[in-house]
């Protein structure tokens, strides 16, 4: 499969991820702190750990709406690619279908030139021209016979083709 173009939406670069996110927690650390003020060392520990959790579940949560784009792109870029191949395909079938085609036509045209020089070859056989340039075609019963077998067989040999 070809590829034509490739576009990425979402950062992959990792040290951003976790400077961005690191400060996210940090942020939320802090506003978690705040709220609980003076609370016991055991309820600020619990606040801490349930800041950090939220940091984790929504850097989970944003990392996925992020690199959801740049699924849907390759799925995309996988459906551009399927339709192009197919096309290739059918442009290859279409041009095989024209080589057969022109073979058979090809094969009708040397029959009728064959078919032509024979009948060329039995009129001037069997033509006869008087004193005053008229043609006269004489056939025997054994010649007539033999035109209309030959006239059957082109016949059938095109119903054929």
């Amino acid at each position: 499969m070809s590829e034509l173009m490739r576009i990425e939406l979402g950062g992959r670069d990792s040290e951003a991820w976790n400077r961005v996110f690191a400060k996210l927690t940090g942020v939320v650390e802090k506003a978690v702190a705040h709220l609980v003020g003076d609370a016991s060392a055991k309820t600020k520990a619990e606040a801490k750990e349930f800041a950090k959790d939220i940091a984790d579940i929504t850097k989970t949560w944003f990392r996925a709406k992020l690199e959801k784009p740049e699924i849907d792109n390759e799925l995309k870029l996988a459906e551009i690619a399927e339709r192009f191949e197919k096309i290739k395909a059918l442009h290859v079938q279409r041009e095989l279908a024209e080589v057969k085609l022109d073979e058979k036509r090809l094969d009708l045209w040397e029959k009728r030139m064959v078919t032509a020089l024979k009948w060329l070859r039995f009129l001037t056989q069997c033509t006869v021209r008087d004193k005053d340039g008229n043609l006269t075609l004489v056939l025997s019963n054994q010649q007539l016979a033999r035109l209309h077998a030959d006239l059957k067989s082109q016949k059938s040999g095109l119903e054929r083709i």
